[in-house]
């Protein structure tokens, strides 16, 4: 780094500079015929995507490294793959494996293929990513049924649920592996409606919500012997997410009025709704930030609501058009983040530095590594260049205070990583 480039760092440094207004994770939301994309740190739209040829889009999901996004049309028989890198956009005709509209996709956790069910609930498609290639899988219908679809984080397993009033299996596993289906049984009770699943991030527990039945239902020990627990109570679930460290759930209620939005404390024996809050009538998807700081709730109307879950309260913005399904794209922060001090005593002057590295983010799409004193934007690195910088220290015990942060295109600016200080 050149002495005048120093001089600049010194005075942003400790000369007051303005702090960078950070950009959050981006969140993905299925309007009727296009994608709109809001930063979460704003709420506000910054990109619209056309999806050409849709009709009605429904439910979205992206793959782990955030290239693309896969949206199902519930008015007709395909599937949209959307590059979120070049927004290029591809058809896929799912008639060949089902005549009804697809309904629900997931997407492995090695972004290798996106699973998609159908309004029939006879069917599932595998898509192969990237080629777009489809492949069909007739399910034991109706002694099982696919509405609803959980991917195990561990991808291994499929579990699926059913949207039939009558009582019996419907929850499900589908084993990516064999292709062999099997039931859970007791789960369902009188009404046998089922239309939300969530699971833990060790793959090992399923949450079932059971709307006719006004609870959700735990089912523990899946990957040895799937064990249904009693249910939690709560106005007709619809659907559900869990925080990383599963300890906590949120639920949403199709209901109209109040306390359709509910926080169970997922530590206690048994969980507990510890509180609710209102957001809409009749909501329908759920999607949280990778933080768990904040749940986003849309009910296929123009306004999205949005529960800060660290202080319990609801704001809404409006979206035009209409949203449906949601997907919150985080970038992954940067790893190995080191800061070696470095103290060069010269005749007339002794520089104090501190040479920063990182390894590189996983997802595409990045386009720049954000260095920060404390909330102070010091520079932004190219990827291109080497992942490193130099910070101009005041004294050489300084320095902790340091972070870096990776910019996406697609999934907006990560969570900063704290500098590990080496001498």
């Amino acid at each position: 780094m050149d002495r005048q480039r120093y001089l600049l760092l010194f005075c942003m440094l400790f000369a007051g500079y303005e702090p960078f207004m950070k950009a959050g994770p981006f969140a993905y939301i299925a309007a009727p015929t296009s994608v709109v994309v809001v930063d979460t740190a704003t709420n506000t739209t910054v990109k619209t995507i056309p999806v050409p040829g849709s009709t009605y889009l429904y439910s979205i999901a992206l793959t782990p490294d955030n290239h693309y996004a896969y949206v199902t049309d519930v008015e007709a028989t395909q599937v949209f793959a959307i590059d979120l890198i070049s927004n290029a956009v591809s058809s896929i005709n799912t008639s060949s494996i089902d005549t009804l509209s697809p309904l629900f996709v997931v997407i492995t956790p090695d972004g290798a293929s996106a699973y998609v069910s159908f309004e029939s609930e006879a069917h599932l498609a595998k898509i192969s990513i990237p080629s777009n290639t489809i492949t069909g899988y007739l399910l034991d219908a109706p002694q099982y049924y696919a509405y609803v679809l959980a991917m195990a984080p561990n991808g291994k397993t499929i579990y699926l649920s059913g949207d039939d009033e009558t009582p019996g299996n419907q929850v499900s596993t589908f084993s990516i592996a064999t292709q062999a289906q099997s039931g859970i049984g007791g789960v369902g009770g009188s009404g046998g409606y089922i239309p939300g699943l969530a699971i833990t991030s060790d793959s090992n527990t399923l949450f079932a919500c059971c709307a006719a039945d006004n609870i959700v239902v735990p089912i523990i020990n899946l990957l040895s012997s799937p064990t249904v627990k009693p249910g939690i109570p709560f106005n007709y679930p619809y659907a559900m997410v869990l925080n990383s460290d599963n300890t906590r759930g949120y639920v949403i209620g199709d209901t109209t009025g109040p306390n359709n939005f509910g926080i169970i404390n997922l530590s206690t024996n048994p969980a507990t709704v510890t509180s609710t809050l209102t957001v809409g009538d009749n909501p329908i998807f759920i999607a949280l930030t990778g933080d768990g700081n904040y749940a986003y709730v849309s009910n296929g109307a123009t306004s999205i609501y949005v529960v800060n879950t660290r202080k319990n309260s609801v704001t809404s913005f409006e979206l035009d058009p209409i949203g449906n399904g949601i997907a919150i794209a985080t970038t992954p922060p940067p790893s190995n983040v080191i800061g070696i001090h470095k103290c060069n005593v010269f005749l007339d002057k002794t520089e104090r530095i501190l040479n920063i590295t990182w390894n590189a983010s996983t997802v595409t799409g990045i386009t720049s590594y954000n260095i920060y004193n404390g909330s102070t934007l010091i520079t932004s690195v190219s990827p291109a260049e080497s992942l490193s910088y130099n910070a101009l220290l005041n004294g050489c015990d300084t320095g902790s205070n340091f972070s870096v942060t990776a910019v996406s295109t697609v999934g907006g600016e990560s969570v900063p990583t704290l500098i590990t200080i080496q001498s």
